[in-house]
């Protein structure tokens, strides 16, 4: 994979000591058409725009067209002093190197996924003989199992009361575990089992970490028949109490199950993006499914001047999984021209297939439609919010 871009050649200059005007159309008229990335930099070296290209002679070409009228490409262009370019093996390989580009560079024209925010997940400690469940914002350099990312914190907790409501495992900090002589508030209200004091064995506790563990990853069924297979074979041997405590997590669980009404026919796992707006206000809404269950809505607000939906959706969607593994499906309310090549290079990090599409009927399309629905809500809000602001400056500036 090709490295950085080099820093841009000075512009030559004239006779006259000014600057010559990059002659666009001769540069991309020396192009192949073939793959690529091309970088557009300023008089003082500064990296302005990273783009991919199917074929790099057309589309940098496009820029210099004396049809194209676009104002935000006419202001680009204006500024424009050099280009670098790098061919590439096939559309993906652009795809990769244009995001690698991006996110080191943040060029001023392209859209940049700040990560000010971290996503939240689920943490388990692995470290502890009887390991604690919590919720977690940060990098994940602790040791430990990480379940996530969630879209958003109250998605988290709901999960965590969940799973303490059927497994009771504890969420108290080592420190506290460590001092207790008797059980605390979490085990009087029924979330906690209070392995502080000994009240479970160190391996009943394993067994419910071990089924959480298996419902965070989806697999509720599987989960069902063993609690029910454990339930059994107590009562068999006459071990009533612990036939008792299983029967009373298999309800808990399927109370729990019966009421995610949200769920899918089919138990999938996919992330869902929408885009709407335009390119100085895009939104995009990211609606993440688990086990065909919805797990809530995040939005973005980037900006991508040069960009129409579709360029700027795959741009963000390269950017979202630049840390996180990508689930078997990605759908979009937008056709997507690079699909096959987004497709390919969320492959290449996960290490298995993935599938980018844009549904057209189904319950795959209604959670498009959910996507879409939730964008414009943000949408709006966020011009009602600006409007609140404009107005509360005029109203100062007449006092």
């Amino acid at each position: 994979m090709p490295g950085e871009a080099p820093p841009a050649e000075p512009t030559p200059a004239d006779v006259s000591g000014a600057p010559r005007r990059f002659d666009g159309k001769a540069f991309a008229a020396s192009l192949p058409r073939r793959p690529g990335v091309y970088r557009m930099f300023a008089a003082d070296g500064q990296l302005l725009y990273v783009g991919k290209a199917a074929a790099l002679r057309d589309r940098v070409g496009s820029y210099f067209n004396p049809g194209n009228l676009d104002p935000k490409v006419q202001a680009l262009v204006s500024h424009i002093a050099s280009m670098q370019v790098t061919v590439t093996q096939s559309e993906t390989d652009a795809l990769i190197l244009e995001y690698n580009l991006i996110k080191e560079h943040k060029p001023r024209y392209n859209i940049v996924l700040r990560d000010d925010k971290s996503f939240p997940y689920i943490w388990l400690t692995t470290s502890h003989a009887y390991p604690r469940i919590s919720s977690y914002r940060g990098s994940r350099n602790l040791p430990g199992r990480y379940f996530g990312p969630f879209p958003n914190a109250s998605a988290v907790w709901e999960t965590l009361q969940h799973l303490q409501k059927v497994f009771k495992l504890r969420n108290c900090r080592d420190s506290y575990f460590s001092h207790r002589s008797r059980p605390c508030l979490q085990h009087q209200i029924g979330r906690c089992t209070a392995p502080c004091v000994g009240l479970i064995s160190q391996l009943d506790y394993a067994r419910d970490v071990a089924t959480a563990i298996k419902v965070l990853e989806g697999h509720n069924n599987a989960v069902n028949d063993d609690l029910a297979a454990r339930m059994q074979a107590a009562a068999e041997t006459l071990d009533f109490e612990a036939a008792a405590r299983l029967r009373d997590q298999l309800a808990a669980l399927k109370e729990i199950q019966a009421q995610q009404v949200v769920a899918a026919e089919d138990r999938r796992d996919v992330d869902v993006f929408a885009i709407v707006g335009e390119a100085l206000g895009w939104v995009v809404c990211v609606m993440r499914i688990r086990g065909g269950r919805n797990l809530g809505t995040s939005s973005y607000f980037p900006k991508a001047a040069l960009a129409s939906a579709a360029e700027a959706l795959v741009s963000f969607i390269m950017q979202y999984y630049a840390e996180e593994v990508a689930p078997a499906e990605v759908f979009a309310n937008v056709d997507l021209p690079d699909a096959a090549a987004l497709a390919e290079a969320l492959a290449l990090r996960s290490g298995s297939a993935t599938r980018v599409h844009k549904p057209s009927r189904g319950m795959l399309a209604r959670w498009v439609e959910m996507a879409v629905e939730n964008a414009q809500q943000a949408l709006r809000m966020r011009l009602a919010n600006k409007q609140g602001v404009d107005a509360m400056r005029a109203a100062l500036a007449e006092e």
